[in-house]
């Protein structure tokens, strides 16, 4: 497939009708306040369409933020698909997403907010301030549990036994808490530990 990147005036992209991605609000902001603080984004996704008009397939969200922004002109991928291209790529590529690995996500939050606090590096995230705090949680040693002093000191297996419907609606509302597990079920469960 053939691949040009170039600069295009914004009015030139329409977004095709037939997206059906949507943000939220409140990413959409820090989408937006993540743009106009570093002017960087990924390349918007188009095809052309016509002389001198293209479509888009990836960037909706960041062709608005720009319009909001007033940008006359975005950086953008021209890729070479005919009608039936575009709209797998408008299905797949606005669907298609990896998760974070907690730990991980925590150890590049904290290498981020050195010297920040939260409630700075929030506005530039897509976590909120209690989110934050709580991948901070995850970054606590573990008990030493050769030096418990007691039985009530070290941490325990709990078990309980689920049918696999009610496992698969567990695992869905676990993954949409993030965090470990552990953290994740306390946080459904709305209890402070």
């Amino acid at each position: 497939m053939k691949i040009e990147t170039k600069k295009i005036e914004i009015e030139k992209i329409r977004v095709h009708v037939k997206n059906s991605n949507r943000m939220s609000k409140e990413y959409l902001k820090t989408l937006k306040r993540h743009i106009k603080k570093s002017g960087v984004y990924p390349p918007l996704i188009v095809r052309a369409v016509g002389r001198d008009c293209y479509e888009m397939l990836d960037g909706h969200h960041r062709l608005r933020v720009l319009l909001e922004l007033g940008h006359d002109e975005a950086r953008c991928e021209v890729w070479d698909v005919d009608d039936a291209g575009a709209l797998m790529l408008l299905a797949t590529l606005n669907r298609l997403s990896g998760s974070d690995d907690p730990v991980l996500r925590a150890e590049l939050l904290e290498e981020i907010g050195k010297g920040s606090d939260l409630d700075a590096i929030s506005k530039y995230l897509p976590e909120q301030k209690k989110d934050l705090e709580r991948l901070e949680r995850l970054l606590e040693p573990l008990p030493d549990i050769a030096k418990a002093e007691m039985l009530s000191d070290l941490p325990e297996a709990f078990h309980f036994f689920l049918l696999p419907r009610q496992i698969k609606v567990l695992r869905k509302k676990l993954r949409e808490v993030e965090g470990c597990n552990e953290a994740s079920l306390f946080e459904l469960l709305n209890i402070t530990y």
